[in-house]
């Protein structure tokens, strides 16, 4: 009888498209890793808000303040992104430096941060606001 929790069926789709993608970017690459990575990170997923696996026991510290922070990255990104590309340029550092892969990931980071407090949890916390006071007794 196997034992509940012996492991996540998130990591052989991962590893495979990791290791698929390692060379070249080619067509077939495409159509199979970018899949893969899809199921993979479902999988992940699962894993996570399962009962019966150890995974969901395992606390990633921070992983609560990048999901809050996840949209508004996610809205920023490209823009950060073409922005450390051209002050990388301006400055001469290789884009596949350390430093600048640095850069980006702060960059990145830091302004989804900025985005999320000047602009989306003000915003949420309005409508946190107006549903009490619309809706007083249901709870929401």
């Amino acid at each position: 009888m196997r034992r509940a929790g012996s492991g996540c069926p998130a990591l052989p789709p991962l590893l495979a498209a990791y290791i698929w993608g390692e060379n070249d970017l080619t067509i077939a690459t495409c159509i199979w890793q970018f899949p893969l990575i899809a199921f993979g990170m479902a999988a992940l997923l699962v894993c996570a808000v399962s009962p019966r696996l150890l995974f969901r026991r395992i606390e990633i510290p921070g992983a609560a303040f990048v999901a809050s922070i996840a949209y508004s990255v996610y809205l920023s990104h490209k823009l950060v992104i073409h922005a450390a590309i051209q002050f990388c340029s301006n400055h001469n550092i290789a884009l596949t430096s350390v430093p600048a892969l640095l850069l980006v990931e702060t960059s990145i980071y830091g302004a989804g941060l900025i985005l999320f407090l000047s602009i989306e949890r003000p915003f949420l916390q309005l409508r946190h606001r107006l549903t009490r006071s619309l809706f007083p007794r249901s709870g929401v």
